[in-house]
Protein backbone atom coordinates (compact mmCIF):
# COMPACT_ATOMS: atom_id res chain seq x y z
CA UNK A 1 0.00 0.00 0.00
CA UNK A 2 1.24 3.23 -0.76
CA UNK A 3 0.90 6.04 1.91
CA UNK A 4 1.17 9.69 1.59
CA UNK A 5 1.59 11.71 4.70
CA UNK A 6 1.42 15.51 4.65
CA UNK A 7 4.12 17.01 6.93
CA UNK A 8 6.01 14.06 7.07
CA UNK A 9 9.06 15.77 9.15
CA UNK A 10 6.46 17.95 11.37
CA UNK A 11 6.14 16.31 15.16
CA UNK A 12 3.06 14.32 14.50
CA UNK A 13 3.85 13.02 10.39
CA UNK A 14 7.15 12.20 11.55
CA UNK A 15 5.92 9.68 14.24
CA UNK A 16 3.43 8.22 11.22
CA UNK A 17 6.13 8.23 8.87
CA UNK A 18 8.52 6.57 11.49
CA UNK A 19 5.88 3.79 12.44
CA UNK A 20 5.27 2.88 8.97
CA UNK A 21 8.58 2.87 7.65
CA UNK A 22 9.48 0.84 10.66
CA UNK A 23 6.79 -1.08 11.25
CA UNK A 24 4.96 -2.05 7.82
CA UNK A 25 6.21 -2.44 4.68
CA UNK A 26 3.95 0.22 3.15
CA UNK A 27 5.53 2.62 0.49
CA UNK A 28 6.07 6.17 1.95
CA UNK A 29 5.93 9.60 0.34
CA UNK A 30 6.57 12.42 2.99
CA UNK A 31 5.03 15.63 1.77
CA UNK A 32 6.91 19.14 3.04
CA UNK A 33 6.90 22.68 2.36
CA UNK A 34 10.75 22.91 2.23
CA UNK A 35 13.04 21.26 0.35
CA UNK A 36 14.43 18.29 1.84
CA UNK A 37 16.01 14.63 1.72
CA UNK A 38 14.71 11.20 2.90
CA UNK A 39 15.13 11.13 6.24
CA UNK A 40 17.67 8.22 7.80
CA UNK A 41 15.54 5.48 9.14
CA UNK A 42 13.81 5.72 5.79
CA UNK A 43 15.86 6.17 2.93
CA UNK A 44 13.45 4.48 0.38
CA UNK A 45 10.60 6.90 1.00
CA UNK A 46 9.76 9.71 -1.72
CA UNK A 47 10.06 13.40 -0.33
CA UNK A 48 7.74 15.53 -2.42
CA UNK A 49 7.63 19.25 -2.33
CA UNK A 50 4.26 21.01 -1.27
CA UNK A 51 3.46 24.00 -2.41
CA UNK A 52 -0.32 24.88 -1.13
CA UNK A 53 -1.00 27.61 -3.11
CA UNK A 54 -0.91 25.53 -6.14
CA UNK A 55 -3.51 23.00 -7.37
CA UNK A 56 -1.53 22.03 -9.94
CA UNK A 57 1.43 21.07 -7.05
CA UNK A 58 -1.24 19.35 -5.13
CA UNK A 59 -2.82 17.22 -7.86
CA UNK A 60 0.96 15.64 -8.71
CA UNK A 61 1.90 15.46 -4.88
CA UNK A 62 -1.02 13.20 -4.80
CA UNK A 63 -1.23 11.45 -8.23
CA UNK A 64 -0.89 8.00 -7.93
Amino acid sequence: MRVFISGGFGYLGGCLSHHFAIQTSHEISLGTRREAIPPKWAPDSQVTQIKWDSTENLERACAN
